[in-house]
């Protein structure tokens, strides 16, 4: 018999002596009330200190008595207690069955893992295991004292897991191996129809993650802290070769904290791995499709301090929004958030004083970037940087962002560039088609600070109503592209003081900036011609190759160079080109990195590039791009504040010389064909 049954039963038997009426209107029953003992043992926990189990803290290893008072819990239907108290309960590598329900009393109740134990194993593993809840229950690693690796709770297999208020700390790594607080693996919940759930944890020191999850399905892990990790503070990946794909899937990770994570060299906030599609450990190939990971949110989180990302989401169909990061990273190669993904929203999030990258959304594909703000990038680390990255993307839209850059150190707020790697390699394509629109952002006190750039043969893009505040002459807007579209842009810092219209300084080559439809002309220098500031900065210059063969073969690690004579430049006009191969990690050329674009180089007579055969493969081909036309299509208003005259001649094709009047006359052109056409003139 319980306790409670026997104590009811002593209660009873001392009913007529102990003074209690026997009748009246409230008369008992008794054989209704006695069942109440036998109802309330069948429900109340089972502890883990019961006889005949007697688990001892502080007193030896005491997974035998676990393992049969767990038995017994399951069996009975009912909860297993583990006392709180000042001493842990020593355990390693305990079994639990299916449908044990495991609860404490906080962080005083400890179960840690035996000193110096020689089993690679955790303190507690559920294999193939369901219907299990613990909740307000410590496990420690007590890894100082440890001299095998192992996790502190792990599932495998397992399936309708309930994990809460559950607290995971000082987990050992060995040889790069184990070292996990929480760990859920090869998770079965989409074979049952069930989900799980791991909420309010507290995952701290440990050497390798606070929570590991890898190959899971519908799986919410929400609530809590995950801070000071030896690496991530959530981990969700499958890191193997060959890659398998498809194997994280509707998991949601909400209202985390995660915070100073990879103490022992790299590790962020919150990781989702998943875009290696092939290659080896030495040289991975990466790839957007197909994905490791789909269906994957990231909400509300709020991660800082942590050594590579706040967070860093890789995958396909998700969602990251409403999350705070600040001051994550460590180097120019890492920073806030890392958002490699295909066809899923980043938005609404927030990104303060990043160690170099607000948002790095290179690579992506389809993706929107919306909504967010951006402050402070590379301050406090003093390594400037970028504030939205969407290099080598294809067909992403990048709207309605609010960038503050702060400081004097060379920033960009959003930068398009055709090219971009993984910090070794290319990626295995080249970045196009692109909206950049309503965006708003404040350049810092650097004048080589600049507010959107187009770079490095990203074609197909369209910058559209953004407002760039505080930019230096030429760099609020750089579009060094042959092909892109552009309207209703500002640059309020170059502009005529109750106008949102541009300037510029007459000149026998007037320079006008690469965006913008409408220029208030200062002076009264005749003009003969007319460039965009891109076009001024690219005039002889061999500005990048658009390639005709990438070929295949080439080593990422060795690229074809001028410097090694892999790559060479026929004898011409031009000269001084030095530059390497952009070699894609899966062994193509997509263009060239110049050290130095030369000069005197001309479109007329353009001078053929070369590039050397790999050891293995195919040979790529590709031909010089000179200067920079990107005024095809665009159509300008001048309006003259100065008498002058405009010269039909040069790459001015106009109805005769026009001669303005101060204030009085208007000039409208159309770029063509390299040329500035007259569409009208005015003059009152």
């Amino acid at each position: 018999m319980g306790a409670m049954t026997d104590a009811f039963g002593a209660a009873f038997r001392d009913y007529n002596t102990d003074g209690v009426p026997t009748s009246g209107p409230y008369k008992p029953i008794k054989s209704v009330i006695r069942q109440i003992g036998a109802q309330l043992d069948a429900k109340l926990p089972i502890s883990v200190t019961d006889a005949p189990y007697n688990a001892l803290p502080g007193l030896g290893d005491q997974t035998a008595k676990f393992a049969l008072a767990a038995a017994a819990a399951v069996a009975a239907g009912r909860p297993l207690y583990i006392p709180g108290g000042t001493q842990p309960y020593i355990i390693v590598n305990w079994q639990p069955p299916s449908n044990l329900v495991l609860v404490g009393d906080g962080d005083s109740s400890v179960l840690r893992r035996p000193a110096g134990t020689l089993l690679n194993a955790p303190i507690a593993y559920f294999y193939q295991k369901s219907g299990v809840v613990i909740r307000d229950v410590k496990f420690d690693g007590d890894a100082a004292n440890q001299v095998t690796g192992g996790h502190n709770l792990q599932f495998s297999e397992c399936w309708n897991i309930q994990i809460d208020r559950v607290t995971a700390t000082g987990a050992k790594t060995v040889a790069g191996g184990y070292g996990a607080g929480i760990v859920f693996v090869d998770g079965k919940d989409a074979d049952h129809n069930t989900s799980s759930a791991i909420r309010n944890i507290n995952a701290f020191g440990n050497d390798a993650s606070g929570l590991f999850i890898d190959k899971a399905r519908r799986l919410t892990v929400q609530g809590g802290n995950v801070s000071n990790n030896g690496r991530d503070g959530v981990f969700i990946g499958h890191y193997a070769f060959p890659p398998e794909f498809d194997v994280q899937q509707a998991i949601t990770v909400a209202d985390m904290q995660a915070h100073g994570n990879g103490t022992t060299g790299t590790g962020s906030g919150i990781t989702v791995l998943g875009n290696i599609v092939g290659g080896t450990p030495s040289q991975p190939f990466y790839d957007v499709l197909p994905a490791h990971s789909r269906q994957i949110i990231i909400t509300g989180n709020n991660c800082s301090f942590n050594r590579s990302y706040g967070i860093a989401y890789q995958g396909a169909f998700g969602t990251v929004s409403g999350n705070t990061c600040y001051r994550n990273g460590s180097s120019v190669n890492n920073g806030n958030f890392l958002f490699n993904a295909y066809a899923s929203t980043f938005t609404g999030n927030a990104s303060e004083d990043a160690a170099y990258f607000g948002v790095d959304a290179g690579a992506s594909w389809w993706c929107t970037v919306t909504g967010n703000q951006i402050t402070r990038s590379g301050v406090t680390s003093g390594f400037g940087g970028i504030d939205i990255n969407i290099g080598a993307s294809v067909g992403c839209l990048v709207s309605s962002n609010t960038i503050t850059q702060a400081g004097a150190i060379q920033t960009t707020g959003i930068y398009v560039s055709g090219l971009d790697s993984d910090g070794v390699s290319s990626y295995n394509w080249s970045g196009a088609k692109a909206l950049i629109a309503n965006n708003i952002i404040f350049v810092n006190a650097s004048s080589d600070s600049a507010g959107i750039v187009v770079i490095n043969g990203f074609d197909f893009a369209e910058v559209n109503d953004n407002a760039v505040y505080g930019a230096a002459a030429g760099k609020a807007f750089v579009l060094s592209v042959h092909t892109v579209k552009q309207r209703g842009n500002t640059d309020f810092t170059n502009i005529i003081p109750n106008s949102a219209s541009g300037t510029a300084a007459s000149a026998s080559t007037m320079i006008i900036s690469d965006v913008g439809e409408t220029f208030y002309v200062s002076g009264t220098t005749n003009i003969a011609n007319i460039r965009t500031a891109s076009q001024a900065l690219w005039d002889g210059k061999l500005r990048s190759v658009f390639m005709t063969n990438n070929g295949s073969g080439y080593d990422p690690l060795n690229p074809p160079s001028t410097a090694n004579g892999g790559i060479t430049v026929a004898a011409g006009p031009g000269s001084g080109f030095v530059a390497v191969a952009a070699v894609s990690n899966q062994g193509r050329i997509l263009g060239v990195i110049p050290s130095n674009y030369g000069s005197g180089f001309t479109s007329a007579s353009p001078q053929a590039i070369t590039f050397a055969p790999p050891i293995s493969g195919t040979t790529a081909t590709g031909t010089p791009v000179i200067g920079c036309d990107n005024q095809e299509g665009r159509k300008i208003s001048l309006l003259f504040q100065g008498a002058l005259t405009a010269i039909d001649g040069g790459n001015l094709a106009l109805d005769g010389n026009f001669t303005t009047t101060a204030n009085a006359s208007i000039l409208e052109l159309r770029g063509a064909y390299g040329r500035w056409f007259e569409t009208s003139r005015k003059t009152v």
